[in-house]
């Protein structure tokens, strides 16, 4: 049995020492990292198999995964891939801030054989020819088959046909509301975009606030407005890079309308502009706000630190009854090769990868809170109530882009007139006549 050697990369010192890091998500489950180096023993069973060498190697893994339930389920993890691999050597490396650093360990041709990448990072990495195409192993292991339809494709699109990472795992939003608010304003589950503001009318009428926010999650409440008003194919085109359509610009437009009126009655927290989603989930679990729309991993701090009142969850409800609806629940990350890899230790690392899809890990992560993209019953993985909850309101729905993946850049942009806009200088028409210029400008700049 081999060990692992797990570390955590924290303060500018170190990271100029092992020449990268990688950048947490932003949820509250984000802010507890876990300090410190340590070696850990996984305990295992005797070996089903042998690598393809049948000899010692070593692969090394790099991930942003790095709170204390993603290294219990890294840890497990790794365990379960030594019980058919007892002779492989797993350095798995946690870092925090990951864009710039993984680009600077793959400059200096020290990056790992696995690494863990959002859509972004991906894409700058496939710049640089960083990252290796898997789609041998994809079709090999038929992980395809047995992933969430389209969620393979999402993560790689912008290479048709070819796969440069593979996610087990989805990333859902979901309206969290509290039910105490609900029934004694006697409310029920908005199931169209109206019913959602005739709910927030009431509570700010009854002197709550009507929605949590924070600079970061306005922008997946704009994304799910112009997912309302725009053609699910508009939205493509312009999220890969092919078009901005006149419906897309429209759409843009009345979201960012919507969102105003929203401002200006008074929906939002006055001080909104000055929290991150950390705060505002603090906020919200303090019983004074009607609803928050978030990420739906940070369903089991919702058991941990709400009390008082019980939490539900919805989906963004559509602008009419029936519509088909979109949310924004792109991948967790994914998987990815170093284009350096060959022959057996490609096979290997491939392997390793293989292990997220098998429905033992698959367990593992959905208790840690991650949501299951793959086919397999996850019922009891998970105890927390919360979690549940977004199982079911997400349930025949489609997923969605967070539309500041489209292009390296356009996030900080986001998120600067977020601020601008909450602070009431800007109005909707300047945002969205922002996001469009910018959008031009960026792709433009990263064509060349």
């Amino acid at each position: 049995m081999r060990k692992i050697t797990v570390f955590l990369l924290l303060g500018a010192m170190t990271l100029m020492l092992l020449a990268g890091c990688t950048s947490a998500n932003s949820n509250p489950q984000d802010s507890q990292p876990v300090g410190g180096s340590a070696a850990v023993t996984p305990s295992g069973t005797e070996p089903e198999q042998n690598s393809p060498s049948g000899g010692p190697m070593t692969l090394s893994v790099w991930t942003s995964q790095y709170n204390e339930a993603d290294l219990v389920a890294l840890e497990s993890t790794i365990a379960a891939f030594n019980q058919k691999h007892p002779e492989v050597t797993i350095d798995l490396v946690t870092v925090e801030d990951y864009e710039t650093s993984y680009k600077l360990a793959f400059d200096g041709n020290n990056g790992p054989d696995v690494v863990y990448v959002d859509d972004t990072t991906q894409v700058l990495l496939e710049r640089y020819g960083y990252l290796k195409d898997m789609t041998d192993y994809v079709n090999r292991y038929g992980w395809a088959d047995i992933c969430q339809d389209g969620l393979l494709d999402y993560q790689n699109a912008r290479h048709q046909g070819q796969y440069y990472s593979v996610s087990a795992w989805s990333n859902p939003r979901a309206f969290w509301y509290n039910k105490t608010i609900f029934d004694e304003l006697g409310l029920s589950v908005p199931t169209t975009l109206a019913e959602l503001e005739e709910c927030a009318q009431a509570a700010k009428e009854a002197g709550y606030v009507p929605f949590e926010l924070s600079t970061l999650t306005m922008l997946w409440n704009i994304d799910e407005l112009i997912f309302d008003y725009a053609k699910y194919d508009e939205v493509a085109d312009w999220y890969y890079l092919r078009g901005t359509s006149s419906g897309m610009e429209r759409a843009r437009l009345t979201a960012m309308e919507t969102i105003q009126g929203w401002r200006d009655k008074g929906y939002f927290r006055d001080e909104a502009v000055s929290l991150d989603t950390t705060a505002a989930f603090t906020m919200f679990a303090g019983g004074s706000s009607a609803m928050f729309y978030c990420s739906g991993n940070i369903s089991n701090y919702f058991d941990s630190y709400v009390s008082g009142f019980e939490v539900g969850a919805f989906p963004f409800p559509p602008a009419e009854a029936g519509a088909e609806k979109v949310i924004v629940n792109g991948t967790h990350g994914g998987w990815a090769m170093n284009a350096a890899l060959d022959g057996e230790k490609a096979d290997m690392a491939a392997e390793f990868i293989n292990m997220f899809f098998t429905e033992e890990v698959n367990r593992y992560w959905v208790a840690a809170g991650y949501f299951s993209a793959l086919s397999y019953d996850t019922a009891g993985a998970n105890s927390s109530p919360s979690y549940e909850k977004v199982v079911e309101a997400c349930k025949g729905t489609k997923i969605g882009f967070f539309m500041d993946n489209a292009l390296t850049g356009l996030l900080d942009k986001m998120l600067s007139l977020n601020e601008s806009f909450l602070l009431g200088d800007i109005d909707g028409a300047a945002y969205a006549s922002s996001i469009n210029d910018t959008y031009e400008a960026l792709k433009a700049e990263q064509a060349g």
